[in-house]
């Protein structure tokens, strides 16, 4: 008697531990071998954990043995699932939750990364979406079915998503700045939070490092 082998593999809590263990050990390189600000490092376990949930949601579940898995490999092929063709075919519900998706990847990036200008938010947008699109592929191949569509607009809507959170980050610092000086009375410190997100909207790069 066969016995089908039924797995689903999905990003679970035991998925959030271990990934909260190996950003701990991050954390700890961080603070001890590139000397970074505790600020720092809270806003590099914040974006940390938005990468997570990206995961979870664009990578997971993965499903392996069921009779959904058979019927796609019988009647699906991997071309069937894979778009090169900008626009061709684009679902308009999708584009804006991809768009949605990297928003946030678009405004914080500037919080863990120095140097953060519009080309280098294109090309980080881009590199992000096509890792995502890329492990769907691999995985895929691996498991022998196409269990997600590899699509070029989805990549293009994850760059717009991420242009669109560094224009928002752009507004949200001059709003920052502005706040600052017009409501800070004199002699006033402000909190190591809100002096971080100051400092990072002024583009000083001074507060990255460990004082």
């Amino acid at each position: 008697m066969n016995r089908r082998l039924f797995m689903l593999i999905d990003f679970d809590i035991l998925t959030y531990i271990i990934c909260f263990i190996i950003l701990g050990f991050v954390l700890l390189y961080l603070k001890k071998q590139r000397n970074k600000s505790n600020m720092y490092l809270f806003f590099f376990s914040v974006f940390s954990f938005y990468i997570m949930n990206v995961a979870k949601y664009t990578i997971f579940p993965i499903e392996i043995g069921t009779e959904w898995v058979d019927y796609l490999r019988e009647n699906r092929s991997f071309s069937s699932n894979i778009n090169f063709i900008p626009f061709k075919e684009q679902d308009l519900n999708q584009t804006l939750l991809n768009i949605l998706l990297s928003i946030p990847f678009g405004f914080g990036l500037s919080y863990i990364k120095k140097v953060v200008n519009l080309k280098t938010i294109v090309l980080a947008g881009l590199t992000f979406s096509f890792s995502i699109e890329m492990t769907q592929l691999i995985i895929s191949l691996l498991i022998g079915y196409p269990y997600r569509i590899i699509d070029i607009n989805d990549i293009m809507a994850n760059a717009l998503g991420a242009v669109i959170g560094y224009a928002a980050f752009l507004l949200f610092s001059k709003l920052v700045i502005l706040m600052v000086k017009k409501s800070l009375p004199e002699n006033e410190k402000l909190s190591p939070f809100l002096l971080y997100i100051y400092k990072v909207s002024k583009k000083d790069t001074s507060q990255y490092k460990a004082v």
